[in-house]
């Protein structure tokens, strides 16, 4: 039976002796729960299949499990997982007992939040059209046959995107060698996804757009790798929007269509004004031999 008792509390809950920790499958995690008075009992409920142990006198030992729960002092209840797996992520509850010295007791609950470490299970570059332009599930791709297409100074929206993490990662993003600025959100799917606004610049044709991924979840091994990245080479073709420049090749061609079309008027002029000559001094002559007839005929 349990009755109110005087006034007690848990006072600090911990994993590992700390307040929050990120652990990776495999490790081991001690969850405690202290109170200000003496623990009578002590319970430990939670994981994603919500199972429940029970503290015993001596411990109890849940071999199947890899779960041990004994209490390392009089006013501690404390659980040991040996070996960490997903199974063990997320919200635990302990509930301790404290009865006075009447044997009336009373029962209180605080929770503890376990992180296992997910690495993401894909991740990939997007466009704003939703089109993605590169894909990693286990290794990074070539990026010598992944392109995104550009013209100069055109603007894109480009995605990185990651499925399956836990916790949040944290996005990088570079340039050919150069770390640039983005944001991040969470996706209602559970995606989380960095955002970066690009520019077209001629100068960055052939060169490599990279997102990296920082993650508890990745092992050395994976990183290695290259797991944690994705990139694309960028492409930068064109002339900018609107623009009325005319490419070298075609206003060389029409300059010179234009010499010749002036050569040509200049021949004809030429020929033209020659012949005018001509039949002028003929006109001349013949009026010149008129008078000549008329003064001496």
């Amino acid at each position: 039976m349990f009755l109110v008792t005087n006034a007690w509390k848990i006072t600090k809950t911990s994993i590992n002796k700390l307040e929050e920790a990120v652990l990776k499958v495999g490790e081991e995690a001690v969850l405690t729960c202290t109170a200000d008075v003496k623990v009578d009992g002590c319970s430990f409920y939670g994981g994603k299949e919500k199972n429940g142990y029970t503290l015993s006198k001596d411990g109890a030992w849940y071999k199947p499990d890899g779960i041990k729960v004994n209490s390392t002092g009089e006013n501690e209840c404390s659980m040991k997982i040996l070996k960490l797996d997903h199974i063990h992520n997320g919200e635990w509850r302990c509930d301790i007992t404290h009865c006075n010295d009447n044997n009336d007791c009373d029962q209180k609950s605080e929770t503890i939040d376990l992180i296992v470490a997910k690495k993401p299970t894909q991740i990939y570059l997007e466009e704003a059209n939703n089109t993605k332009v590169s894909k990693v599930t286990s290794r990074v791709q070539s990026s010598a046959s992944i392109f995104m297409n550009l013209t100069i100074e055109s603007q894109v929206k480009v995605k990185c995107v990651t499925k399956g993490a836990n916790p949040q990662p944290r996005f990088k993003w570079f340039l050919h060698g150069t770390e640039l600025t983005s944001h991040v959100e969470r996706e209602d799917n559970g995606s989380y996804v960095s955002e970066l606004t690009y520019e077209g610049d001629r100068e960055h044709s052939e060169k490599t757009l990279k997102c990296e991924i920082e993650q508890e979840g990745y092992t050395e091994d994976d990183i290695k790798n290259g797991e944690n990245v994705v990139q694309v080479e960028m492409k930068i073709v064109g002339d900018p929007p609107g623009s009325l420049e005319v490419p070298m090749g075609i206003t060389v061609g029409v300059l010179a269509l234009l010499g010749i079309i002036a050569g040509v008027i200049y021949i004809y002029l030429k020929k033209n004004q020659s012949k005018s000559y001509e039949t002028a001094s003929i006109e001349l002559g013949s009026l010149k031999a008129e008078e000549d007839f008329e003064k001496n005929p």
